[in-house]
């Protein structure tokens, strides 16, 4: 089978290509996603010898994460699945990237994956034995217990990092895969889980006003 994956979440961006060989691409997220993105795609499809009409799955994160950054991801995977509609969607939550790649460590099962959602917020995430525990949600009070964090976050709040590479954001697409664990191609859209800063910026101003 032939799967391109693709992270757009975090400050580093991943590109996975599975075919006759495999590929994978690591790309600064901050230098303009939305031009240097597709180009790399197009790179690694022909290194891998492939065209994107012979893929069969994409895997692509659809956050929590950068606003900009999951926004470019998707739009660019539901753009393929509409030209090519023959191809299979799995949405992955950038958490549970995290904690895939925190437990291919091997250690401390029970624990809690975090990211900076800014303004003294928190995207999180509980993981019981390596398995999701609940949903992703929105605090400012983290959570009692062993944190994960980006090493690209660097946030002294947690207790250990991980920087998920290709290869893992590889790995858990094809175990998406074989659990089935498709997305409807027209329903696939970016898990924020808050506004942007612009959109929050912006209510602040109403609410001045109107005060």
């Amino acid at each position: 089978m032939n799967i391109l994956c693709l992270n757009t979440a975090f400050k580093t961006a991943q590109i996975a290509v599975c075919g006759k060989k495999n590929v994978f691409v690591s790309l600064d997220a901050n230098a303009k996603s939305s031009e240097n993105v597709l180009p790399a795609i197009e790179n690694a499809l022909l290194e891998a010898e492939l065209d994107i009409s012979a893929i069969d799955y994409i895997g692509v994160v659809v956050g929590p994460g950068s606003f900009t950054g999951v926004r470019v991801g998707v739009a660019l995977v539901k753009g393929f699945l509409a030209c090519f509609p023959k191809i299979k969607a799995v949405a992955i939550d950038s958490l549970d990237l995290m904690g895939y790649e925190w437990q291919s460590r091997g250690k401390q099962p029970d624990f809690c994956a975090v990211q900076n959602a800014l303004s003294g917020r928190f995207f999180v995430k509980e993981y019981k034995n390596f398995l999701p525990y609940g949903e992703a949600s929105l605090t400012q009070e983290l959570p009692k217990g062993f944190k994960v964090g980006l090493e690209s976050e660097n946030l002294s709040e947690v207790d250990a990092f991980v920087e998920p590479s290709a290869e893992t954001l590889l790995s858990l697409t094809k175990k998406m895969i074989e659990q089935g664990q498709f997305a409807n191609g027209q329903n696939l859209a970016p898990v924020y889980l808050r506004l942007s800063q612009a959109e929050e910026n912006l209510l602040k101003k109403e609410e001045n006003a109107e005060n």
